[in-house]
């Protein structure tokens, strides 16, 4: 049953020495804590056992669990460090499924040389929820080695391997394994004569040991584990968290704009990945049709599938790249392929083909390398951190965004910080289980809450505590005016309650961190440049509370200080308040200087 593949000591030391330097190399620009994503909410599930957003991620996060046993460091960095060593396993899994198709050194060694240093792959391998996409790689590519011994001789145990692998993939994550199922049907039906009614119940047998993952979720859920998103304690919310039914709304209808943005965010990916060596896809492509070869065909379809589906398929204009994953990866084989064709027309060109792709490969390396070092990247930390530093004790926080939301998840299930917070996650007040989470945290609550109204439920749960707590809110001033309740900024946040006017003049701003906020790389990212606008678009809030109050000079301190910091809109509105202010001090001088500034700016 054994794939054999011959492997000479050469190749042998070079994959060992090449997976040490990449190791070395990714260590070096891992992440710290954690990335402005799911990764806290990721990371939180692993260290608790607990349950993420659907469809949940039972197998990641068990296996996350056993990694974090090491502890080689905190929860967060171990985690990410988890998503490289998947990484360096799926680069071997990519040298044997090179070493087997190709067989030269040469063609081997440049497809291993480029991979990790592409922008859809390095992206994923340094950070903790990136793993999940790098595990279901990993299946890909057992599934391709699998399909690969099929083709060499058939075997009723590969039949077996290829659904157990295929179905386990899918307690991971199904919503990019799920389209390739066509594939291995086709493995199935052409080997069908083959199959005998013994077969049968031994493959329905391997079919549900690989989803047997999802029983994790019944049985913690059961359990009263503090992380229990969807609350899966029955099977009828089991089946809605692994759907993800819970999730209705997320997606858009399907139209145009969608669809255009889908496309234009696949070339993205791809073109930052590879840059020029793309046409040396298009090359092999055309070697592949042309000679008919079934093999790399298949492998094609795979690239073709995951195109199609996630452009028709994911209806939402945010970026995506880490579906694509498998596309970059069979894209990294073709452009592999390339040199065998060019071996086989001229011998010569051996050399100076791998030495144009590992000189490509070195630029790849030091284009992406440099934009994605995350080593020094507390931002998405730190910005929980001083929305803590915000908060007087005893007090209730309503989380309402990715940004304070699964952040807050690590803060307080991991780091156990600020027990004295009472944490409200409104998006969660819509549904039935969050409904049965929130009683469960709050006993003393006596007011009225309807399913599928989060914001008619937050009026009801702040009337409820406004004479007796202060309550402190991420949302913005948009929310705010649907829930129609008296706010004030306070530092990055909002806040409400009888006596939080007596904390405005707080300085927060000056006990924030900001570090690395005015690193000129995470301003490419659009989530990051976000986060780090919220400084000062929140700063010029919180002025706006000064400026109403007669307080000139707090309020121009704040918005001198805003105009310093980066913002992913237009700083007009700054310099306007900035006039007005120095206006109202009677400093025309001044006034007119920004008056100026704020007709420059577009």
């Amino acid at each position: 049953m054994n794939l054999k593949i011959d492997f000479k000591s050469k190749e042998k030391f070079f994959i060992l020495f090449f997976l040490f330097v990449i190791f070395y190399l990714y260590l070096k620009i891992l992440y710290p804590a954690f990335a402005i994503n799911d990764s806290p909410e990721t990371i939180t599930a692993i260290y608790t056992l607990g349950i993420s957003h659907p469809p949940g991620y039972p197998l990641y996060t068990m296996a996350g669990k056993i990694f974090l046993t090491l502890k080689t460091g905190s929860p967060a960095f171990n985690s990410n460090l988890f998503s490289l060593i998947l990484g360096l396993f799926s680069l071997l899994l990519l040298f044997f499924i090179l070493k087997y198709l190709y067989k030269e050194s040469l063609i081997v060694f440049s497809g291993i040389l480029f991979f990790p240093f592409v922008y859809g792959f390095l992206k994923e391998t340094i950070q903790a929820k990136g793993g999940i996409y790098i595990l279901n790689l990993i299946f890909l590519e057992l599934i391709i080695l699998n399909i690969l011994w099929l083709l060499k001789e058939y075997s009723i145990k590969k039949i077996y391997l290829l659904f157990f692998i295929y179905t386990l993939s899918l307690s991971n994550h199904w919503q990019t394994m799920i389209f390739f199922l066509p594939v291995i049907i086709y493995f199935f039906i052409i080997y069908i004569k083959k199959i005998n009614a013994k077969n049968y119940f031994f493959i329905l047998f391997f079919i549900f040991s690989g989803i047997t993952p999802y029983i994790f979720l019944l049985i913690r859920a059961s359990s009263g584990v503090v992380l229990n998103h969807g609350d899966p304690s029955n099977f009828i919310n089991l089946i809605k968290h692994i759907l993800r039914i819970n999730y209705s709304g997320e997606f858009a209808s399907f139209n145009r704009s969608i669809l255009f943005f889908q496309i234009k965010e696949f070339f993205y990916v791809w073109t930052e990945s590879y840059g020029v060596l793309i046409l040396l896809f298009f090359i092999e492509l055309f070697y592949v049709f042309k000679n008919k070869d079934k093999i790399l065909i298949i492998l094609f379809l795979f690239f073709l599938i995951n195109v199609l589906a996630v452009v028709f398929f994911f209806r939402r204009q945010q970026d995506s790249s880490c579906y694509y994953l498998p596309a970059i990866f069979v894209s990294a084989i073709f452009i592999s392929g390339f040199l065998k064709n060019i071996f086989n027309i001229e011998k010569k060109l051996k050399v100076l083909s791998f030495a144009i792709i590992f000189l490509i490969a070195i630029l790849i390396l030091i284009k992406n390398y440099r934009f994605m070092n995350n080593s020094k990247n507390f931002l998405s930390y730190d910005y929980i951190n001083n929305i803590y530093k915000t908060i007087d004790s005893g007090s209730i926080y309503i989380g309402s965004s990715d940004f304070d939301i699964t952040p807050i998840f690590y803060m307080k299930y991991v780091l156990k910080k600020r027990k004295d917070l009472k944490i409200i996650f409104l998006n969660f007040l819509s549904f039935d289980w969050g409904v049965k989470q929130f009683k469960k945290d709050f006993k003393d609550f006596q007011g009225e809450l309807e399913l599928k109204k989060s914001g008619k439920n937050i009026i009801n749960i702040i009337k409820y505590y406004y004479e007796h707590a202060n309550i402190y809110a991420g949302y913005n001033y948009e929310t705010v005016q649907k829930i129609n309740m008296p706010h004030i900024q306070t530092g990055l946040i909002m806040a409400t309650g009888k006596k939080v006017k007596e904390k405005v003049n707080i300085n927060y701003f000056k006990i924030y961190s900001y570090r690395e906020i005015f690193n000129n790389n995470y301003k490419k990212t659009g989530d990051t440049f976000r986060l780090i606008s919220n400084y000062a678009g929140n700063m010029v809030n919180y002025g706006n509370e000064f400026l109403k109050n007669g307080n000139l000079d707090k309020a121009i301190e704040l918005y001198e200080s805003a105009v310093k910091l980066p913002f992913n809109r237009s700083k007009k509105i700054f310099y306007h308040n900035l006039y007005i202010a120095y206006t109202k001090k009677g400093d025309l001088k001044k006034a007119q200087e920004y008056y100026e500034k704020k007709e420059r700016t577009k």
